[in-house]
């Protein structure tokens, strides 16, 4: 049945009533479940890869800015030219510039990982209640999510960023 409504100008839209949708069948619904397990399986190959990226391009910016940090002082190892004894402010400066950089990129793929980790969240919900994973209520689960990503590369950077500001001002 369609139940007719009349709106202002003598105008009618015919709305139709709500019908219960037919059940699914089960060969459907094995076939949705096998879809979302096939989606689940290719974001979970992205969330370990996203999460190596982070770690790995977290620490080898880290390092390397602590190198250009600390370089000046390795002068005796690297026999430096004596222009560069002149100069040695540029090095913790850089360190600056590259702490920037650091913070920057970490919370991009932070970002990216934050993601891909929801759309797995959400692809579990999906799932039949009989085939979702049994969770713990945790009222902390986001925030240790968020303390991976955010905090631990803040913190790195402001290591980076406290040192290249102190080494500036020993070097002047």
């Amino acid at each position: 049945m369609k139940k007719i409504y009349k709106i202002k100008k003598k105008l009618t839209i015919s709305k139709p009533v709500l019908s219960s949708a037919p059940e699914t069948s089960k060969k459907e619904t094995q076939a949705n479940t096998q879809e979302i397990f096939k989606a689940m399986e290719i974001y979970i190959q992205e969330y370990i890869h996203r999460d190596k990226c982070l770690w790995k391009q977290s620490f080898t910016f880290y390092y390397a800015t602590l190198i250009v940090i600390f370089a000046p002082y390795f002068t005796n190892l690297f026999n430096m030219p004596e222009q560069f004894l002149n100069k040695m402010w540029l090095f913790p400066a850089a360190g600056v510039v590259m702490a920037l950089i650091f913070l920057f990129r970490a919370f991009s793929l932070g970002k990216r990982f934050q993601a891909i980790s929801f759309t797995y969240d959400k692809l579990i919900k999906s799932l039949p209640k009989q085939l979702q994973r049994e969770s713990i209520e945790n009222k902390f689960s986001g925030k240790t999510r968020k303390i991976k990503i955010y905090l631990l590369p803040f913190l790195m950077f402001l290591s980076l960023f406290i040192l290249s500001i102190v080494m500036l001002c020993f070097v002047q």
